[in-house]
């Protein structure tokens, strides 16, 4: 998991990147955004929005 301030400008660098979405931007009920793509290796990574 990579926690960042700004969940929806990192989703447009890592797509303006080139990389395809596992899963896009989600509201989750614990109450946090992400969304998930694999790095180069299939590596699954999950980029949501820091606590507070």
């Amino acid at each position: 998991m990579i926690d960042v301030d700004d969940v929806r400008a990192a989703r447009e660098r890592v797509t303006a990147a080139g990389v395809e979405l596992i899963a896009d931007l989600t509201e989750q009920p614990w109450g946090l955004t992400d969304f998930r793509f694999a790095d180069p290796d299939g590596f699954y990574l999950r980029v949501t929005n820091r606590y507070g």
